[in-house]
């Protein structure tokens, strides 16, 4: 059983790598990195984002955080290359999420502990 859902992963891997929204992901990737001050500005970005979201889970608030990752955001808007490469992060997380979630729903995997 396992070599089949090996198999199957395999092949789910071959489908999203070879998927459009991925395509595109990875071309828009390799533009906006292209440029280094943009590459930067999206490095700083996702680290905000990725404190803004571990404060959100804590229930936290972040004013200064929140302030600076919109001046960040700000920045990033004016440049196609940046804006075109968040575009199709969303789409590409989206649907890894998607796909996280239904094997999670099938597999009963939904972080809770069952009553016994």
């Amino acid at each position: 059983m396992f070599d089949e859902i090996k198999k199957k992963t395999e092949e789910l891997c071959e489908l999203l790598s070879g998927c459009e929204d991925y395509v595109s992901y990875k071309a828009a990737r390799d533009r906006a990195m292209q440029n280094e001050t943009t590459k930067a500005l999206l490095k700083q970005f996702n680290e905000l984002r990725m404190k803004a979201q571990a404060n959100m889970v804590l229930g936290q608030e972040d004013k200064e955080l929140t302030e600076n990752m919109k001046k960040i955001e700000e920045i990033l808007s004016m440049n196609a290359d940046a804006v075109q490469y968040l575009v199709c992060e969303y789409r590409v997380t989206a649907l890894m999420g998607y796909v996280y979630q239904t094997l999670s729903e099938a597999v009963k995997l939904d972080g809770v502990v069952p009553e016994e």
